[in-house]
């Protein structure tokens, strides 16, 4: 961004004191940058999956590279098309606003991306094509000109005479006109929707590698994605979301950054609609019980055991979490390698019993469930650690990283099996390769 205001601040001052020796080192410096933008561009194209989407995302940025003869320096002027880099980089940024400012913060920075563009172009060239007209004998003038152009709708201050010049005088009066219509909502929805969309992301789905796909729609959904909206790293990966939507959910004023969130619309029993959403690269599956239509709750465990399979065997290796309506319907999930299986209704019923029993204790489950405060933790311990007993580690857990231990799995015998020790005996030793389950305010670093 900082580049981009650099190049055009010196293209104007380049034109301000055009024939001088300030100009000339401006040109060689704006070359400079130049070379930059290339650069960029080069490792793009380099790492861009397909080619041919690449020059259909930057084919404006290549445009405003590419080098002009001297007898051609008006073309320069195509420089100017950086600034809607910088507003896709500026409007990307504002996902962290609260969504009702967000949307019209987006349209008050368009428009005012055309209007310096239209007014920095119009001065500009002007200058440069009419340099032999006493009217417009520096660049404040011209730039002037320029705007009382575009507020008039005809020239004002002064007519050119080139050929150029007057194209330039056209294109002030056309756009005076054009953003007149869009400042009275004729065009204005239409214009602002397609530069909105223009870029806004910095992937596409098959570019994506150990992201999370999650397949299906019910109303744990929002609060699934406004999880992952608060671990950095875990939303960083990407998120394709995958139903069969008749239209986009919305996901506004939710903690997650939707540009991060990818909506595919169809049937995810189908290999075809997996593959679209880049199954084979994936690194997590989460596949929900689907209630976005009316479906006996024997089918949507159906439609749900049968995705399961379809994505093991698309990507053996993916962490697939799995949710069921009955656990009978999920006998096999576990064999075809399917590693957590969820039945909420199971544990809405234990949590009701046992706060029935320990009254007051669902406040102490609602936090450790939260992301915020007290939660639970799984981490690593280094090999240090090994050989260690529960009672020694609890203190040091305690004591410097204000964590309670509470549970430990040890690696099992037999293809992804573990042992789960829940409140493991004082005198237990750590196993080598063990991992750790504590609650703490963060995960601890061991």
């Amino acid at each position: 961004m900082a580049l981009i205001v650099v190049s055009v601040a010196m293209m104007v001052l380049e034109v301000q004191y055009v024939g001088t020796r300030f100009a000339n080192i401006l040109e060689y410096l704006s070359d400079a940058i130049t070379v930059i933008f290339v650069v960029e561009l080069g490792i793009r194209f380099y790492v861009a999956r397909k080619k041919s989407r690449f020059f259909k995302q930057y084919w404006i940025d290549i445009i405003a590279v590419v080098p002009f003869l001297r007898s051609l320096r008006f073309l320069r002027l195509l420089r100017l098309l950086r600034l809607f880099r910088m507003g896709v980089i500026l409007t990307r940024r504002l996902a962290s606003v609260s969504s009702a400012f967000r949307g019209a913060a987006r349209e008050y920075l368009i428009m005012g991306l055309i209007i310096v563009i239209v007014v920095l172009a119009g001065g500009i060239g002007i200058r440069v094509s009419e340099s032999g007209n006493d009217a417009f004998g520096s660049l404040s003038q011209t730039m002037w000109w320029s705007v009382f152009t575009l507020v008039a709708g005809e020239p004002v201050g002064g007519e050119p005479t080139s050929h150029i010049g007057r194209f330039f005088a056209l294109m002030m009066m056309v756009a005076g006109l054009t953003l007149f219509a869009m400042f009275t909502g004729i065009v204005s929805a239409v214009m602002v929707n397609r530069l909105r969309s223009l870029n806004m992301r910095n992937l596409e789905i098959d570019e994506l590698h150990e992201h999370i796909i999650i397949c299906g729609w019910n109303r744990s959904t929002l609060k699934l994605l406004d999880e992952f909206g608060k671990d950095r790293d875990t939303v960083e990966r990407g998120i394709v979301l995958v139903a069969e939507f008749e239209k986009e959910p919305d996901l506004s004023g939710l903690s997650i950054d939707p540009h991060h969130v990818f909506v595919v619309s169809g049937d995810y029993t189908q290999i075809e609609t997996l593959q679209r959403c880049n199954i084979d690269t994936a690194g997590i599956a989460i596949i929900l019980a689907d209630r976005i239509k009316p479906r006996s709750d024997q089918d949507i465990d159906a439609r749900t055991v049968l995705s399961a399979i379809i994505v093991e065997r698309q990507n053996p290796d993916i962490f697939t979490s799995v949710e069921l309506l009955n656990r009978a319907n999920g006998a096999h999930l576990t064999m075809m390698g399917v590693e957590e299986i969820v039945v909420g209704e199971e544990y809405t019923g234990s949590l009701l019993a046992m706060a029935t029993r320990n009254r007051g204790i669902l406040r102490l489950m609602e936090e450790l469930h939260a992301h915020e405060g007290n939660s639970f933790h799984k981490i690593d311990i280094p090999s240090g650690w090994y050989g260690r007993t529960v009672d020694d580690v609890s203190h040091e857990l305690r004591t410097r990283h204000d964590a309670i231990l509470v549970a430990i799995y040890e690696p099992a015998n037999g293809d992804k099996g573990v042992e789960l020790y829940t409140n493991p005996a004082a005198t237990m030793t750590l196993p080598e390769g063990a991992m750790l389950v504590v609650i703490g305010r963060r995960p601890p670093t061991l």
